[in-house]
């Protein structure tokens, strides 16, 4: 969409800077939102008395010209150090759960209930390893039981996503069963693309087909897709 030959392509001026920007008015703000005086502690935006903001990095993706909070984005712009950024899900799905705990006593401290905290987590464990899905419904359901009235976030595979668009619709599809198996609470879309570009207008079109598909064929019923308490999940 963005046309590199033309300076004053509306979507390039949308994400490339320019030295203009250097130049700050007398009317300009830093903070146009003045969002620093509901900030109680660092990384936490409380405005309204029944939500929290969390600022847990200063990475993006885009950095648009017009955010209005340019003077958060950026500033260490540090990658995650590789242990990290490449930890096996498996392996490492007791920090999930470690920091779902921790998200819960912020949004208990700062007087949300259960029903507004929107805990999170994601279908990224490594399909090519053995059970691979049902260790991906387990953990979807222990997170489920552990916060029976949070509307639980649940995110979509990027980690394994990796151009294949056939292997791709399969990946996305399994999640989505696994959210309606397990009652998530927000399901976010798969994007075929996901992790590799900025998906297309008809990635989407598709991942909307995919969940369609699936939760309309089972009705986003749970009650008969739950797990039993004598199998291995």
């Amino acid at each position: 969409m963005m046309d590199p030959a033309n300076p004053a392509c509306p979507v390039r001026r949308q994400a490339v800077p320019t030295v203009r920007e250097l130049t700050r008015t007398a009317e300009e703000l830093a903070d146009p939102l003045a969002e620093e005086c509901d900030s109680p502690v660092k990384g936490i935006t409380h405005r309204y008395p029944d939500r929290v903001l969390f600022l847990v990095t200063d990475q993006c993706a885009m950095y648009c010209r017009h955010c209005t909070r340019r003077r958060l984005a950026g500033q260490m712009d540090l990658a995650l150090p590789l242990e990290e950024a490449t930890a096996d899900a498996f392996a490492h799905a007791h920090t999930v759960l470690t920091s779902q705990f921790i998200n819960e006593q912020f949004a208990l401290a700062a007087g949300l209930p259960p029903q507004l905290m929107g805990l999170g987590h994601a279908y990224e464990m490594d399909p090519g390893m053995e059970d691979a899905f049902l260790y991906e419904l387990a953990q979807a359901q222990l997170v489920r039981e552990i916060f029976p009235e949070a509307p639980v976030k649940y995110m979509p595979p990027t980690k394994y996503m990796t151009g294949d668009i056939f292997r791709g619709q399969v990946q996305n599809a399994l999640f989505n069963v696994a959210g309606i198996m397990t009652g998530q609470g927000i399901q976010l879309l798969g994007m075929l693309t996901e992790a590799i570009h900025t998906p297309y207008l008809q990635d989407r079109f598709l991942s909307l087909a995919n969940a369609r598909l699936v939760f309309n064929r089972t009705s986003g019923r749970t009650e008969w897709l739950a797990p039993s308490a004598n199998t291995s999940v």
